[in-house]
């Protein structure tokens, strides 16, 4: 099948790392799966829905839309809701914001890939107080994404990690 890749933009940190991140991962688990687009984001939410209904409009094989950032994401859901493609183009969201998961509740997005920023706060955390009583800091940690779905989002699991009020560990 064919995937586009949307929200591409070197000027935030990681952006295009994820990106490399998610085509090294197809090419290693599904080469049969290639990225046909990768287009950069957008500021405004209606450009970047109208380059999404292009793309979806000129690539008939194209099976989903990868998108970078929250609001990509809201764009792809759009521009596929829009053109009536629901059936044929999936789309896939990076992190969470309540916007995209109320559209991954109502089934205008597939998937959400999420980050542990609990996990992540809390080993920064620790290596600044380790640092500042002149304690080794561990090396990096590495912490692995998960992908929500309207399948496994109830799940305490998810529940934890999308939570990030909660005083619970």
């Amino acid at each position: 099948g064919e995937v586009a890749i949307f929200g591409l933009d070197p000027q935030t940190p990681g952006n295009v790392e994820r990106s490399d991140a998610i085509e090294a991962a197809l090419r290693q688990n599904a080469p049969e799966i290639h990225v046909v687009e990768k287009m950069v984001g957008s500021f405004s939410i209606g450009s970047s829905e109208l380059v999404a209904e292009r793309v979806i409009r000129e690539r008939p094989k194209l099976k989903a839309i990868i998108a970078l950032t929250p609001r990509e994401g809201y764009s792809a859901a759009a521009a596929v809701h829009a053109l009536h493609a629901e059936d044929r183009v999936r789309v896939i969201a990076c992190d969470q914001t309540l916007a995209v998961l109320m559209l991954l509740r109502q089934g205008a997005l597939d998937a959400i890939l999420i980050q542990n920023m609990r996990g992540m706060g809390t080993a920064a955390v620790d290596n600044i107080i380790a640092e500042h009583h002149h304690r080794p800091v561990t090396s990096p940690a590495y912490f692995k994404p998960t992908l929500v779905t309207r399948e496994n989002i109830d799940d305490e699991r998810v529940q934890q990690l999308l939570l990030m009020h909660s005083s619970q560990p």
